[in-house]
């Protein structure tokens, strides 16, 4: 599914200018939630193909979302009436129109400098591999073991998340890049700073230290 994002991205210097070009694709997706901090649910997604859409949020065809299984979290839209279409544009103009355009502007600054500063220190970890530079507030990564097979490196990395998460802390999640299972910190609550971003790192380097 191709998609394009909309968010302040255009205007910071540290974005390096990736705004948001016309879509070609099955769809076009304009997410305020990648960046401008509004309420869930904030948003809009024109499809072609609706069959397309429901395998992207399904099966084997989401692994984004496995996830939401492991943790036993309820389906919203099952047990209560969460399709109700709310006044959604009210949530991205009220804060546009009472903090100004410039605090989005520095809150996602600041959610880029912290990712980056994931990105580095995860990448200078042997036990790692950092999949990649990112390109906006998600780091991916997974357990390198010496010998190993994929299978046995996907194992360990999912067994690294559990340590992590067990801890009560912090919440990484997952998903399947190539088949393969791969962790991520991803850094956009409004909420997250350099102390929780670095009590993360703390916590991978240490249950990935050797013994």
């Amino acid at each position: 599914m191709s998609t394009a994002r909309t968010a302040l991205r255009s205007s910071l210097p540290t974005a390096g200018g990736s705004g948001c070009a016309a879509s070609t694709g099955p769809t076009r997706c304009t997410r305020p939630t990648q960046g401008l901090l509004p309420a869930l649910g904030t948003g809009c997604l024109l499809v072609r193909d609706g069959a397309v859409l429901r395998a992207a949020h399904s099966g084997a065809d989401a692994p984004y979302l496995q996830d939401i299984g492991e943790h036993d979290l309820p389906d919203f839209a099952a047990i209560s009436p969460e399709l109700t279409r709310g006044f959604r544009g009210l949530r991205l103009w009220l804060p546009l129109h009472l903090h100004g355009v410039a605090a989005f502007r520095a809150a996602l600054d600041e959610k880029l400098d912290l990712t980056g500063h994931a990105y580095r220190v995860l990448r200078a970890e042997p036990t790692l591999n950092v999949l990649g530079p990112p390109q906006l507030t998600t780091v991916a990564f997974r357990r390198v073991l010496t010998g190993a097979d994929d299978g046995a490196e996907d194992a360990a990395t999912a067994d690294l998340l559990r340590r992590v998460h067990a801890e009560r802390r912090v919440f990484l999640s997952s998903t399947r890049i190539a088949g393969r299972y791969v962790g991520r910190i991803s850094v956009l609550n409004h909420r997250t700073d350099r102390a929780r971003v670095d009590e993360a790192l703390d916590a991978i380097r240490r249950h990935t230290a050797p013994g």
